[in-house]
């Protein structure tokens, strides 16, 4: 979001009865601007800050989901997993040779986590 203060450049007055002489953007002499930035995703409203804000808020949330899933451990499957997860790659990635030393599928969380070379992708 940004707040845009200004002046008016021509002679528009508030509250008249006809309205045609609004206040646009081209019309108006900027004298600050600052931008806001959504601190909260769950909010009706929401919560803005700053850019610093905003990005130590995401950094804080990230910290708190990192530290929720630091009690479990991930599970090497790809020995298993291996021969189904082939196909996957083939379609997902669009990779016409897949080598099955490169793929890596791991089990964290009750979720799959399947990585070829720089493709990466989760199971559902």
């Amino acid at each position: 979001m940004e707040l845009i203060v200004g002046r008016v450049k021509d002679d528009i007055k508030p509250n008249q009865e006809d309205r045609w002489n609004t206040v646009w953007n081209e019309r108006l002499e900027v004298i600050s601007n600052k931008k806001f930035y959504r601190l909260n995703n769950r909010a009706q409203d929401g919560f803005y800050g700053t850019e610093e804000e905003a990005n130590a808020a995401e950094e804080k949330r990230f910290d708190r989901y990192k530290s929720r899933r630091s009690n479990d451990s991930a599970v090497d499957v790809t020995t298993k997993a291996a021969p189904i997860v082939k196909k996957y790659i083939h379609e997902k990635f669009g990779v016409r040779r897949v080598k099955m030393d490169d793929i890596k599928v791991v089990k964290h969380g009750g979720r799959y986590t399947v990585t070829y070379h720089k493709h990466a992708a989760q199971l559902h």
